[in-house]
C-alpha cells in the first residue's frame, strides 16, 4: 500500500504544476533561502566577533608584555646607571685623594726647596760677608802699607 500511494504522488508531481503551487514553492524557497542567509550572516558575525575579541586580547597581551619588558629594561638601566655612578664616585674620590697626595708632596718639595734655598742663601750671604771682611782687611793692610786713602 505504501508503494501505491508513492506512485500517486509521483503521478501528481509529474503533471503540469499549477502557477499557484509554483508561486508557493518559490516563496517557500525564498523564505528558506533568506532564513538560511540570516543564519549564515549571524554565524559569520558571531565568528567575526570571536576573531576580533581574540585579536584584541592578543594585542592587549602583547602590549602588557611590551610594557613589562620596558619596565624591566628601565630597571636594568637604572641599576646600571647606579652602578656606573657609584664607580664614578669611587674613581673620583680616588683621583681626588691621589691629587691631594701629589699636591701635598709638591708642597713639601717646594717647602724643602725653599728651605734649602734659604740655607744656601744664608751660607752665600755668610760667605760673602766673610769674603768682604777679608777683602776689606786686605785693602786696609795694603792701604796701611801704601798709604791709600
Amino acid at each position: 500500500m505504501a508503494s501505491g500511494s508513492v506512485n500517486k504522488i509521483n503521478v501528481a508531481a509529474s503533471a503540469a504544476p499549477e502557477p499557484a503551487i509554483l508561486d508557493n514553492v518559490s516563496a517557500a524557497l525564498k523564505t528558506l533561502w533568506t532564513s538560511q542567509l540570516v543564519l549564515i550572516d549571524a554565524e559569520v558575525r558571531k565568528e567575526m566577533t570571536k576573531f576580533v575579541q581574540a585579536a584584541k586580547e592578543e594585542c592587549a597581551a602583547q602590549r602588557a608584555a611590551i610594557e613589562q619588558e620596558k619596565r624591566a629594561s628601565q630597571a636594568m638601566l637604572a641599576a646600571r646607571r647606579k652602578e656606573f655612578d657609584q664607580k664614578l664616585a669611587q674613581e673620583r674620590a680616588s683621583f681626588e685623594k691621589e691629587c691631594a697626595a701629589k699636591r701635598a708632596s709638591i708642597e713639601q718639595e717646594k717647602d724643602a726647596s725653599r728651605a734649602a734655598l734659604t740655607t744656601r742663601r744664608a751660607e752665600f750671604d755668610e760667605q760673602l760677608a766673610q769674603d768682604r771682611a777679608s777683602f776689606e782687611a786686605a785693602v786696609k793692610k795694603v792701604c796701611s802699607v801704601t798709604s791709600c786713602s
